[in-house]
């Protein structure tokens, strides 16, 4: 069963990914509704486009997707990003708009004692915490 969300064009189906150097998640918005989240790991397909399409295929979706947001886990140059560690290219055309941004570089927000703690720890090791360090290491 899917999540309904409002504010979404009824004939509108929205990609959404999610994509790491290691997993991919992908679900669709459809209709305002959000469908299940399919985790693929990258290293299966040696393209981004075979990745969408196994995922589209696996959905047995036909309609044609109108819109794709994607939150992608890699350097970015021109309109185009890239993996260091995989031959996956986002954002190769015409009709794309690639943001290229430092979510990841954010401070760590701590919200309990315990979380301070460890906050305090990695900070007098590192100086700043992002979030990226805390989940990735050195």
């Amino acid at each position: 069963m899917g999540l309904p969300v409002t504010g979404h064009a009824i004939d509108q189906i929205t990609l959404l990914g999610d994509i790491g150097a290691t997993n991919a998640r992908f679900a669709l918005l459809t209709a305002g509704v959000l469908g299940p989240v399919k985790w693929i790991e990258v290293a299966r397909y040696s393209k981004f486009a075979h990745a969408i399409e196994d995922f589209l295929q696996s959905q047995f979706f036909q309609s044609p997707v109108s819109s794709a947001v994607l939150a992608v886990a890699g350097p970015v140059e021109g309109q185009r990003s890239h993996f260091t560690n995989s031959t996956w290219l986002v954002g190769d055309g015409a009709r794309r708009i690639v943001i290229a941004s430092e979510g990841g570089h954010g401070t760590f927000p701590a919200a309990s004692a315990h979380e301070d703690a460890i906050l305090v720890h990695l900070r007098n090791r590192f100086g700043h915490v992002s979030a990226e360090r805390l989940l990735s290491g050195p």
